[in-house]
Parts: C-alpha cells; sequence; structure tokens
C-alpha cells in the first residue's frame, strides 16, 4: 500500500461545505471517505490536465488570500457607508480600523499594503480612488 502524506490547502467554505455533504451522503466516515474522495479527485484533475501544454497561465496567487479578502472586506465597509468610487483617507483607515482593529501600527500596515498593491490608488493628497 502506497504511503500516506498530509496535504493542505485554502479552500473556500461553500465548496468545503458541499464537497463534505457529498462525502457524507456517501460514506459512513467523513475521515476515510474524505481521503478517498480527495485522492480521486486530484487523480481526476491530473488525468485532465496531463500534457496539457500551458497557455495564458495566471499566477497562482498574485495577492495573499488574506489580504485579498481583508481588501474586500474593508471595500465593503466603504461601499456600505457610501462611498463607491473614492474616499478621504480618513474614512479609508476608519474602515480599516473596524475591520482589523484599533492599533496603529495595524492601521497604517495594512493603509500601505492596500494602496501597494493597487486596491486604492491616490488621487491627491488626501483622497484615493477606489479601485
Amino acid at each position: 500500500m502506497p504511503s500516506k502524506v498530509q496535504m493542505k490547502a485554502y479552500i473556500t467554505k461553500e465548496l468545503r461545505d458541499a464537497f463534505y455533504e457529498l462525502i457524507k451522503r456517501k460514506y459512513p466516515s467523513l475521515h476515510g471517505g474524505l481521503s478517498i474522495e480527495v485522492e480521486h479527485a486530484l487523480a481526476n484533475w491530473i488525468q485532465l490536465n496531463e500534457g496539457v501544454v500551458a497557455q495564458n497561465t495566471q499566477k497562482v496567487n498574485p495577492f495573499p488570500i488574506k489580504g485579498h479578502f481583508v481588501a474586500m472586506a474593508i471595500k465593503q465597509r466603504l461601499i456600505q457607508k457610501g462611498y463607491s468610487l473614492q474616499c478621504h483617507k480618513n474614512e479609508l483607515l476608519k474602515a480599516i480600523e473596524e475591520e482589523r482593529g484599533t492599533d496603529e501600527r495595524t492601521k497604517m500596515k495594512w493603509f500601505k499594503w492596500l494602496i501597494r498593491n493597487g486596491y486604492y490608488k491616490f488621487l491627491n493628497s488626501n483622497i484615493l480612488e477606489i479601485v
């Protein structure tokens, strides 16, 4: 019997829940069924993609996943406040504070990260475009 290894990946909660639900219907034990079905899914994917020449490939993870979800949550907070195209620097800092906490270092880290990764762009010294 081949040796087994553990593999970790981040997927959406909805996909995980749907996968678990199907496994629960098919197997009495989620634990054993999960391993079997993940192996089948990966084997099928490899079979489908063997020999495929990479064309128009994208970076697997152009932004860190956690950062992207935080950026989207901050953007959603601004949209709920009525800012859809642009906002004042202080409003963005308030949204970061609501999402990530009141520590000044944390707020500035996220502020700089959002600018650096293209989620917001300065229009002038205080107004930012929501990209």
